[in-house]
């Protein structure tokens, strides 16, 4: 079955378009069009030397489990108010698919504290930590369970998962929502997270299980 990108891509989402394997870029959606499907995205600020313009050759823009197949139109380094960022459109093409593996194990019911807030956009600033129960959790992203709508799919979202006595720091997408009896489960894919504090969830999660399996 087919997968739609503009299902989730809309104007405020945060994406990832690597470039080759040793170059990612963390990019927000500005102004998307369907004829040509065409997304135009902006960096954040930076006060690093900018690199070149981007090579008008086949990319890969990752936006939660989707990998959406795109090709640079066109880019530039320019200077707004916010501060010196790049400003680049993609063509969207066919292709797109859904990556179903995961590639952490997860742990169900973790006993951790889990903070979640809007990401900061163009439009409006970050929204205030709020402390959500942790449905299940992975190194590579977090289940979230709200009493009530929170979220949508594709906003893009600033976490601190407590694990032990070290609160880690994390950015996340929001990759899946859905009504869990009264409660929404909101499933948040780590978009940008240091290797060492993943280490430090996937090490948690296999000492639980040690743990766990050890008072059968």
């Amino acid at each position: 079955m087919s997968v739609d990108p503009f299902e989730i891509l809309r104007p405020g989402v945060w994406v990832v378009v690597e470039v080759d394997p040793e170059r990612k870029l963390h990019l927000q959606v500005e102004k998307i069009v369907l004829a040509p499907p065409t997304v135009w995205c902006h960096s954040r600020p930076t006060q690093d030397e900018p690199a070149g313009e981007l090579e008008a050759c086949p990319m890969t823009m990752f936006l939660g489990q989707l990998q959406v197949p795109v090709v640079p139109a066109s880019s530039s380094w320019t200077t707004r108010e916010e501060g010196h960022m790049l400003t680049a459109s993609f063509r969207v093409l066919p292709g797109t698919i859904r990556v179903q593996r995961r590639g952490f194990v997860r742990l169900r019911n973790p006993q951790v504290e889990v903070r979640v807030r809007r990401r900061a956009t163009h439009d409006a600033p970050a929204g205030v930590f709020e402390r959500v129960k942790a449905d299940n959790l992975g190194g590579g992203g977090v289940a979230i369970l709200l009493a009530g709508p929170g979220f949508q799919l594709g906003e893009a979202v600033d976490l601190e998962v407590k694990v032990g006595a070290i609160t880690v720091p994390a950015k996340g997408l929001v990759c899946r929502t859905e009504q869990v009896g009264g409660d929404v489960l909101v499933g948040v894919q780590f978009t940008d997270i240091q290797e060492g504090h993943r280490d430090r969830i996937v090490s948690y999660i296999f000492r639980e299980q040690a743990r766990m399996r050890s008072v059968r």
